[in-house]
């Protein structure tokens, strides 16, 4: 087999799914955390707003972006607070509150493509510790360094769409996706394949706590 026969083969082994997710009932395992990872026009944003009204319906949800006034938001402002930039005491609040009630809410902290929250230390404990008291989390960007390595390794499902660089597609391929791509390929053919898998709006969605990747594209029923 050639390089492009390989890349053909491998791709039978990840069929477009519909995206669904399960979200735990238990309010002590309710809480769960997200990382959208893909460039502009991509359907970002389009799967975030899908998440955010399917999995966390309930939850006391605040989102953080700098362009608050966006169309793309618009359908989200009956449902969430805004900040327009990343506020790490609102994570540090919603904490306090639900250690001081004994996790008596749920909360989804969004953050949108804003920067400057890598090295932040709510952002990690977000990522980290504070599932157990309650606290959801969706993250989006257009690069996987967003997240420093702790909450990379902490992110509980990364949804991995189309990238416009080689190598940001080679970061995500080594961090997430190798595990579960064929390994006779090399990794210029991994990167080949993560750039197929990912186009027309198809994106790699990594269960880390089940540990599987499957490929999902949002049906037209889903779109908002």
């Amino acid at each position: 087999m050639n390089s492009d026969e390989r890349i053909s083969e491998a791709m039978k082994l990840f069929p477009i799914m519909p995206f669904v997710y399960e979200r735990d009932t238990r309010k002590a395992m309710a809480a769960c955390s997200f990382a959208i990872v893909a460039s502009s026009k991509s359907g970002k944003s389009t799967l975030m707003k899908h998440i955010i009204s399917k999995v966390f319906p309930d939850d006391i949800k605040v989102l953080m972006t700098m362009s608050p006034c966006a169309d793309i938001y618009t359908s989200l402002k009956k449902d969430c607070v805004f900040a327009p930039t990343y506020l790490p005491d609102i994570i540090k609040t919603c904490y306090l509150l639900n250690k001081n009630t004994c996790n008596h809410y749920q909360f989804c902290i969004i953050v949108d493509d804003v920067v400057g929250f890598k090295s932040d230390r709510s952002m990690t404990k977000l990522l980290c510790l504070y599932r157990n008291s309650g606290l959801s989390a969706i993250v989006c960007g257009q690069d996987l360094q967003m997240l420093n390595p702790t909450g990379r390794c902490n992110v509980n499902n990364v949804l991995l769409g189309k990238l416009n660089s080689a190598g940001r597609i080679e970061s995500v391929v080594k961090d997430f996706c190798k595990t579960y791509m064929p390994r006779h390929l090399t990794l210029d053919e991994k990167v080949e394949l993560y750039q197929r898998l990912t186009d027309q709006h198809c994106f790699l969605f990594v269960d880390n706590l089940n540990s599987t990747m499957i490929r999902v594209r949002l049906s037209g029923s889903q779109v908002m």
